[in-house]
């Protein structure tokens, strides 16, 4: 139970990060967009690699090195390395969609209609790993 709680604050660290990243680079919020702000947005760090890392380093921690650590080390790192791959198929799309000579399919590049599936760069997938990993061993250093 300790390990999923500590995978959900470090996804709520990760998401307050490019919450802060976000308004301070001059992002602006309606009352509807606050909950996609907040929660849904991509960017830097990966929640999704900070939830993978916690969880890696606190398995790690409270069981030492074990075959399912070592097996959980091998699926996060095919799970981060799916976000860095969906980035370079976001941008390949966008590239196709944007040669196509109808204007509607265009559109989902202009408008960014297809943005949220645009994965995440190696920078925002070790940033998460890192906030992950330095959430757990915090927690867990407190906690004793």
């Amino acid at each position: 139970m300790m390990i999923i709680l500590i995978a959900i604050l470090a996804i709520l660290v990760s998401n307050t990060i490019k919450f802060v990243v976000f308004l301070r680079s001059g992002g602006t919020l309606s009352h509807s967009s606050f909950f996609w702000h907040y929660l849904w947005t991509g960017k830097f760090p990966s929640s999704h690699s900070a939830a993978f890392g916690s969880a890696v380093a606190s398995l790690w921690y409270m069981e030492g090195f074990t075959s399912l650590v070592a097996f959980s080390i091998i699926v996060a790192v095919f799970v981060m390395y799916t976000l860095f791959e969906n980035k370079k198929r976001y941008e390949l799309f966008a590239e196709y969609y944007m040669q196509s000579s109808d204007k509607a399919i265009q559109l989902l590049v202009t408008e960014q209609k297809i943005a949220e599936f645009e994965g995440h760069t190696m920078a925002e997938v070790i940033g998460g790993l890192l906030v992950g990993v330095a959430t757990a061993l915090l927690v867990l250093y407190f906690l004793g």
